[in-house]
């Protein structure tokens, strides 16, 4: 197998992987809030709940929830409570009224993804002529 492939192709497998990983960890977080507040009918700011009444660490909350996007349906009060608007209910309900995937899967993907770069490396260096492949940082 040519190792300017294997060392162009690295960094796609590394990203793949890691992104597979991190939202197969993240997203289980962010199911377990949200369908804590719709559990709860947390739809206005008098009826929010902190994360860790809905059984979320403060350590997740920092690490996981904090980030923009990661609870793009919930609102944070000023006092750190969550809740879903009343006009995004049911969009949450939606997307998160059944069970995140387990963290299995996200692991499962990344063996998954892992094959398939390998294949793609070997397919590429048996079937494309490579030594047009000027790569000068891989000297």
């Amino acid at each position: 197998m040519d190792v300017k492939i294997v060392f162009l192709l690295l960094p796609f497998w590394i990203g793949a992987v890691i992104a597979t990983l991190w939202v197969g960890f993240i997203r289980p977080k962010t199911y377990k809030l949200i369908s804590e507040l719709l559990e709860k009918a947390c739809f206005s700011p008098d009826k929010a709940i902190s994360a860790k009444e809905a059984g979320v660490s403060s350590f997740e909350e920092r690490c996981f929830l904090n980030m923009k996007g990661a609870l793009g349906d919930t609102v944070k009060t000023v006092d750190g409570k969550y809740y879903v608007p009343e006009e995004k209910k049911e969009k949450a309900a939606m997307l998160y009224g059944k069970k995140a995937a387990p963290l299995w899967q996200a692991v499962l993907w990344a063996v998954v993804l892992t094959v398939f770069f390998a294949a793609l490396a070997w397919a590429v260096s048996r079937f494309v002529d490579t030594s047009a492949i000027d790569v000068p940082w891989l000297y």
